[in-house]
């Protein structure tokens, strides 16, 4: 038995292959996506505990100042 390829079903065969091609470009993008707004979120949060921070050694240095 000889297997005969056509060019309809390498159309098809090709199509499939872009299509699985497609598919993992997006979820490859989905996950870089939220990677960044992990980072993002993450950036925030150490600005945000860095400001307090702060803060609170600004209020010790004039409290020491007053003393």
């Amino acid at each position: 038995m000889k297997l005969k390829i056509t060019p309809s079903s390498l159309a098809i065969v090709i199509a499939l292959l872009l299509t699985l091609v497609a598919i993992e470009l997006f979820f490859f993008n989905e996950k870089q996506q939220f990677e960044l707004q992990s980072k993002k979120n993450n950036l925030a949060l150490e600005q945000c505990v860095s400001k307090i921070i702060n803060n609170e050694i600004n209020n010790i240095v004039v409290s020491l100042k007053n003393v």
